[in-house]
């Protein structure tokens, strides 16, 4: 609710409608980027959505901070510190406007003050929670988590590749009188927006070999997406089957030893499929007997 609710006020008919209330009360022109102080930001209604959210998020993070059984695992948590960072701004932002109100705020300080607003976004990452609960996505983490070094590599390849399409692109393209090949690192952002099959036309070659090397750089690209989506989705296959049939003893074993020997791994869940099938085929036996 945080997060749309700022998102909701970035929309022209509510961005900078509050600041224009301080500053016509206070005798400023609208155009200016100084903003005085003034009890209108604290009947906004996304200051009030903001203060609800707020307060529900202090008092679950000072619950968990004194029900945790481990302080020195609470903070090093990465998520705690993350949930803190999206609160700290919001008490900063109102110590700010109720320590004095006959002294305004500098244009400087207050842009500070909006950009440490926008941390609560960092609230999204709470989304992370649902992996703990939803199957398909501890899958899908795991996939990841698996294919790291996969996607890597797949990056640094890319990255080499798009980086020799867009010099020699560079250089086909360098003696006509366009200036959107000027370097390579230009050149080299075209190649990645080819290889990915994004293309946003701001960049094309016009030259023959430049058109040449285009072409050869889509069908490059096309190649290369293509591998990485099979590597994904043989890891996702996987990592689903060894999460279906295969005790948790097991399961971090194979996480071991999956990258030296894949062989091992297909005789274990054979072994397993057949000790234990899935309990919807139990229920469809007994259910006949």
């Amino acid at each position: 609710i945080s997060c749309l609710s700022l998102a909701t006020e970035t929309l022209p008919e509510f961005d900078e409608k509050w600041d224009n209330i301080c500053r016509i009360r206070a005798n400023v022109s609208l155009s200016s980027s100084y903003v005085p102080r003034c009890s209108a930001l604290f009947t906004s209604p996304f200051f009030i959505i903001e203060t609800i959210c707020v307060s529900y998020f202090t008092i679950e993070f000072l619950l968990r901070f004194i029900s945790t059984p481990s302080y020195y695992r609470f903070i090093t948590s990465l998520l705690n510190w993350t949930d803190l960072a999206a609160i700290v701004p919001y008490y900063v932002f109102l110590c700010v406007q109720l320590t004095d109100r006959k002294i305004d705020l500098n244009a400087s300080t207050f842009i500070i003050l909006r950009l440490l607003r926008l941390f609560r976004f960092l609230r999204v990452f709470k989304i992370y929670l649902i992996f703990h609960r939803l199957k398909s996505l501890r899958v899908l983490s795991a996939t990841l988590k698996e294919s790291f070094m996969d996607f890597t590599i797949m990056i640094v390849a890319l990255t080499l590749v798009a980086f020799l399409f867009g010099a020699a692109t560079y250089f086909a393209e360098k003696d006509t009188d366009r200036e959107s090949f000027d370097s390579i690192f230009s050149a080299t952002y075209w190649a990645i927006l080819t290889i990915t099959s994004v293309g946003y036309g701001d960049m094309y070659p016009i030259t023959p070999i430049g058109r040449i090397l285009s072409c050869l750089c889509a069908l490059f690209g096309a190649a290369t997406m293509g591998m990485l989506i099979s590597v994904l989705v043989d890891r996702y296959q996987r990592v689903y089957k060894r999460k279906k049939f295969l005790p948790q003893d097991e399961t971090s074993f194979l996480e071991t030893i999956e990258d030296q020997n894949h062989q091992t791994e297909d005789i274990i869940l054979t072994r397993a499929s057949s000790k234990h099938p899935p309990r919807e085929k139990r229920n469809v036996s007994s259910t006949n007997m």
